[in-house]
């Protein structure tokens, strides 16, 4: 048997290594597009477009970036829907001309409406926060 594997892999020795090293890079393209639907489905629901929009329009925000505000690409966080009840708890990155921060938000689904229980606006490598969910 120990010929054979011998025999077998001198002959197709490209075809190994070629394999060998497209494997990975097929499970990186995999976990890549699922990371990326993933961030897409969050950045894209309801709870994330009102929060996104509460955030862009808020002055403090936008006095302490500086304008525009900008909304980065990776949101985190979970979002769960039972019905028509649910919670949220998602970290928005936000960045301006001035600075870069993040927001957390805390939201409950009831009936057809979120209510954003807290949106806590810190700039990076602060602890204070400003909470944008009350006015």
């Amino acid at each position: 048997m120990g010929d054979f594997l011998k025999r077998i892999m001198s002959r197709n020795l490209r075809w190994v290594i070629g394999l060998g090293c497209l494997l990975p890079l097929c499970c990186t393209l995999l976990v890549g597009t699922i990371s990326g639907v993933v961030f897409s489905v969050i950045r894209n629901s309801d709870v994330a477009s009102q929060a996104i929009e509460i955030i862009q329009e808020d002055p403090r925000v936008r006095d302490q970036l500086g304008e525009p505000v900008n909304i980065g690409w990776f949101l985190t966080g979970s979002i769960e829907v039972s019905g028509n009840s649910g919670s949220a708890n998602l970290v928005i990155p936000v960045s301006g001309p001035r600075a870069s921060g993040s927001v957390s938000v805390d939201a409950t689904l009831s009936g057809d409406e979120w209510r954003y229980d807290s949106m806590r606006f810190s700039l990076d490598g602060e602890e204070d926060f400003v909470d944008i969910a009350k006015r």
